[in-house]
């Protein structure tokens, strides 16, 4: 209990007396935390190798999407293929993450890209979720009938307007 308080007291006594800003704080009390974790011996080396793989993992993952947004904005693409280098970065990132990390990942940088080349926010959202649900680097047994709805739902993203075409016939 007392490595608890003490991480406490250090991040904030740090940060109310000045003497680290909020961000030197975090690492401070980061290291902190390391040390205690391997005094008790709840951390071990090959714990700590695979946290750092993982560091490694979301942050290329986020760096590639700087680089995807980086490319699609130097270059002029028709519509089929703008979208499919952000299609292949959610297939890859899939075998890491979760749906939810992946859109947390993925909006703050595809959606203005994606908005600017003209496409709707109704379609991306359709489509980013239907890529979302898809499931990924996993092996299915009766595969055929998912098949047939994942080729499907490809047609949707592939063709805004079949997948707007439901929430704007419900306009009235």
């Amino acid at each position: 209990m007392w490595p608890i308080v003490v991480i406490i007291f250090i991040m904030l006594g740090g940060i109310y007396l000045g003497i680290m800003m909020p961000a030197e704080a975090a690492v401070f009390v980061a290291s902190v935390a390391l040390v205690f974790a391997f005094m008790y011996q709840k951390m071990t080396w090959r714990i700590l190798r695979h946290c750092l793989l993982s560091t490694v993992v979301t942050s290329a993952s986020v760096r590639s999407y700087g680089y995807l947004g980086y490319f699609v904005g130097r270059t002029t693409f028709s519509h089929p293929r703008c979208y499919l280098p952000d299609i292949s970065f959610l297939r890859f990132q899939g075998c890491f993450f979760d749906g939810i990390s992946m859109m947390v990942l993925t909006l703050a940088i595809v959606y203005p890209i994606i908005i600017s080349l003209g496409f709707g926010p109704v379609w991306f959202g359709i489509a980013l979720v239907s890529l979302l649900n898809w499931p990924h680097c996993e092996v299915f047994t009766g595969v055929t009938p998912f098949v047939i709805v994942m080729i499907s739902a490809l047609a949707i993203i592939t063709f805004p307007e079949i997948a707007v075409w439901l929430p704007f016939s419900m306009r009235g």
